[in-house]
């Protein structure tokens, strides 16, 4: 399902970030027939990501160190959205 979420990292900097949010899927133990299913986490795939407040300057600065801004971005929208 399509989804924007807002996420605030700081009180200087804001971001929209818009994608397709997948739900966990649970694990099931056993089907009927013995065979059972292990589950998958939540995935979230970024189409769009809009500076609402801040700048560029002021993402990159609070990465601190984190060199994946993709995979950071994608944990803190699934995080935001499963909050709701």
């Amino acid at each position: 399902m399509r989804i924007t979420t807002t996420i605030k990292l700081s009180d200087d900097l804001e971001l929209e970030i818009e994608g397709n949010y997948i739900p966990e899927e649970p694990m099931i133990r056993y089907y009927p027939d013995g065979s059972g299913f292990p589950g998958s986490p939540s995935e979230f795939d970024i189409h769009d990501i809009k500076i609402i407040k801040g700048t560029l300057l002021d993402l990159i600065d609070n990465l601190n160190g984190n060199l994946d801004l993709w995979d950071y971005l994608t944990e803190l929208s699934i995080k935001q959205i499963e909050e709701r």
